[in-house]
């Protein structure tokens, strides 16, 4: 995953593998001094260490607020285009990182689950249907992009514990009169769901 710059999902390893080995490290070598419980007692610090990476995470990846792709997020990313079943949206990745591109004329809504991986979902070349459209997201140790068109009326209704879902458009400017409706709802834990335009 480091060699595929997969870096979210390969530190997210890394520190999980890393804490729960510990006190099998301890238990080869007493003189260590690493208690036997050592996950018991400590598992509080690797929450601290979590919420850490999470707020770096997010302040210091400026290719995940930038409007455009850019070469170096591209490089992160394995893109695949592919035709939803009649407009409806079936997207899973676990331990990997994907970027996918709805190319139905008509979008309406669909599942998104992400576990310790990374996923790109680019709405820009599809449309709305009116009414309210639901996009259901879970993410579990993972990030989720959801780029979306100016204009939109997006909002955003998930629930997070450890995680974030935030709204990252530059322009929050859409029509209030218009009755299509995009609703990301979902639940969000040790990771992030963000919205771009």
């Amino acid at each position: 995953m480091l060699l595929e710059r997969s870096f979210f999902s390969a530190s997210v390893l890394l520190t999980l593998g890393t804490f729960f080995i510990i006190p099998q490290i301890g238990s080869m070598n007493p003189g260590l001094n690493i208690p036997a419980n050592f996950t018991q007692i400590y598992w509080p610090a690797l929450l601290i260490v979590a919420g850490i990476y999470f707020a770096l995470h997010r302040f210091f990846k400026p290719c995940c607020i930038h409007k455009q792709f850019n070469k170096f997020c591209n490089s992160d990313i394995h893109t695949s285009k592919w035709d939803s079943e009649d407009g409806y949206l079936q997207v899973s990745s676990s331990f990997e990182s994907r970027k996918n591109i709805v190319l139905d004329p008509v979008f309406k809504g669909g599942d998104v689950e992400c576990s310790f991986g990374e996923i790109i979902l680019d709405l820009r070349k599809t449309t709305l249907p009116e009414g309210n459209i639901k996009l259901n997201v879970k993410v579990s140790f993972g990030s989720v992009t959801i780029i979306v068109p100016n204009g939109w009326n997006v909002q955003l209704r998930g629930d997070s514990t450890f995680g974030t879902f935030s709204d990252n458009r530059l322009s929050h400017s859409y029509n209030t009169e218009d009755k299509r409706v995009l609703i990301i709802d979902g639940k969000c834990s040790f990771g992030d769901c963000k919205l771009r335009d």
